[in-house]
């Protein structure tokens, strides 16, 4: 599998990532490229993403209403504690 984490912008290359039952809206990398946080139109969970094997890592589900927007805060690397 291709790794998100790519050393040359390509603005043609695509990346399936499975996981979502509709179609992904949101998405966002953390600062350091080691994480990619997506959820879907019509879903309620956020799924994260190992930005360099594009494994999914773990999903954080519950939100009362559908997601319509990600963002990492600042000084939040991709690490695991």
């Amino acid at each position: 599998m291709p790794s998100l984490a790519a050393s040359t912008w390509d603005p043609w290359a695509m990346l399936f990532l499975k996981g979502h039952e509709a179609t992904a809206r949101c998405l966002a990398f953390s600062a350091d490229g080691r994480l990619l946080a997506s959820a879907a139109e019509t879903g309620k969970a956020v799924i994260l993403w190992d930005g360099l094997s594009s494994r999914r890592r773990s999903s954080l589900a519950g939100h009362a209403h559908p997601i319509t927007a990600l963002a990492f805060a600042p000084g939040i690397a991709g690490r695991s504690e």
